[in-house]
């Protein structure tokens, strides 16, 4: 068994965490005959048979497993990705068993925020390929086993897989789709979904602390709106991109979990924040991050 070690408490073979599936695995089957002969050769492009896409956390990251038939055996691979920093690391598994791979991409499962997943082999593939054009837009040199990594890819996805920048779906949004009162609502609901989406900066923690002493009471955009302001402009506003990327990171995982309503409300947001017109300290996403945020530095220092 060829097994590639770097995603933290990888599973050993022995484990199974059980409740995934491989989504086609008559797929498997019907090849069982070629195992031999045909599918052993290299030129034969690798078929894709399952994807998982986890949801982000607070720091823009989520991983993508994929399970391919390739060269007459089962192929696995995760990959802890950045919505910032593209593919950041990686484990691979070849050689295995459907029970395997249950374990594998259970773990995958572990390892979500929220436990929250997609399973598309379309959008798992379509999201590595966008982490792969940002590690190549930003020549990184930091990660380990580059050749390794390009292997796995191959081996899972073939040789003639291009990236597409998954980004791009931002201009598939209206800005006006939405009316503002509405707006607030799904602000709400988006950042009720991913509760860990928070600013941890030094700033937040400062001015949560002088709020709390000043007021004794939770933050209110309305009474600290200096706080609100200067919060935003410098410490708020550096980090809208990272939201913006995973606003369309998880748009689209809502979209394949059958959340249309979520996932309009993620791209509109998205579309926004790529305008400067919107980054407003007054903009509802802005006003409930901020809210949020120093509402959980409160907590923490009681």
């Amino acid at each position: 068994m060829d097994v590639d070690r770097r995603l933290d408490s990888e599973p050993t073979e022995d484990e199974n965490r059980g409740g995934i599936a491989i989504a086609n695995s008559a797929a498997i089957d019907d090849s069982a005959d070629t195992a031999g002969g045909l599918a052993r050769r290299e030129d034969i492009a690798p078929r894709l048979i399952e994807g998982v896409v986890s949801a982000v956390d607070g720091y823009g990251t989520g991983y993508v497993g994929l399970v391919s038939f390739d060269q007459g055996e089962l192929v696995a691979v995760g990959f802890r990705c950045g919505v910032i920093d593209g593919i950041l690391d990686f484990v691979g598994r070849s050689a295995i068993d459907e029970t395997d791979v249950a374990a594998f991409l259970g773990d995958l499962v572990d390892r979500a925020p929220g436990g929250v997943v997609a399973r598309s082999p379309a959008l798992a593939s379509s999201i590595l390929g966008g982490c792969i054009l940002i590690n190549q837009s930003l020549d990184r040199n930091d990660l380990r086993d580059r050749g390794e990594l390009d292997r796995w890819i191959t081996r899972t996805l073939g040789v003639d897989f291009r990236p597409r920048p998954f980004l791009a779906s931002a201009s598939e949004a209206d800005p006006s789709a939405i009316p503002h009162v509405d707006l607030i609502e799904r602000v709400r609901e988006i950042l009720d979904a991913c509760p860990d989406w928070l600013d941890r900066s030094p700033l937040t923690a400062e001015l949560a602390a002088e709020i709390l002493l000043r007021e004794r009471a939770l933050p209110d955009p309305a009474r600290d709106l200096g706080a609100y302001r200067y919060l935003f402009e410098h410490a708020i506003q550096k980090r809208l991109e990272l939201d913006r990327r995973s606003l369309l990171w998880m748009s689209l995982v809502w979209s394949a979990n059958d959340l249309p309503r979520r996932a309009d409300a993620a791209r509109t947001l998205a579309w926004q924040l790529s305008d400067p017109q919107h980054i407003v300290p007054s903009h509802p996403y802005i006003i409930e991050l901020c809210t949020r945020s120093l509402a959980a530095a409160q907590l923490g220092l009681k």
